[in-house]
């Protein structure tokens, strides 16, 4: 019986395991979800949807530093000041 629950178990979560390094973790994904919560405030010019992208964009931006990708960590931060513009901050 245990050996049945570890199999169950296993076959359960090593799949995310093996998927968690993906897009979602990258840069690139970092980035895509800013531009994502920036149209959000563009969509809806309210302070919690411009506090929202602005932090996530922060967020990318270290990320995107820690990978040591220049490009990337700039457009993080020019998203990141453009989020409060909705909200005319």
């Amino acid at each position: 019986m245990k050996k049945k629950l570890f199999i169950v178990l296993g076959m359960a979560v090593l799949p995310n395991l093996l998927t968690t390094p993906g897009f979602a973790l990258t840069c690139a994904g970092e980035i895509a979800r800013c531009r994502s919560l920036y149209q959000n405030a563009l969509e809806n010019p309210y302070n919690a949807y411009c506090y929202s992208c602005a932090d996530y964009c922060l967020k990318a931006e270290q990320k995107c530093n820690q990978f040591n990708d220049v490009n990337s960590s700039a457009e993080a931060r020019r998203y990141k000041e453009m989020c409060w513009q909705p909200c005319g901050h």
